[in-house]
């Protein structure tokens, strides 16, 4: 997503911010503004089990209910 967005990936998300989404979620700036609406909603999903990721063709593709 962040190519897509032409947006580099540790600006969306940082190591420290995905950290802080699985400790202190409340607390994640990736689950509010711009990064809730590129990123945030994607990674809750793959983190409750509604989304997984698979390579095809060399590229990560997410698949799911989502």
């Amino acid at each position: 997503y962040a190519a897509q967005e032409k947006i580099n990936p540790t600006t969306l998300a940082s190591r420290k911010e995905l950290e802080k989404l699985l400790s202190s979620p409340d607390e994640c700036a990736l689950l509010s503004g711009w990064r809730k609406t590129i990123i945030g909603e994607k990674l809750l999903h793959f983190l409750d089990g509604s989304q997984s990721l698979s390579v095809k063709n060399n590229k990560v593709i997410i698949e799911g209910s989502k």
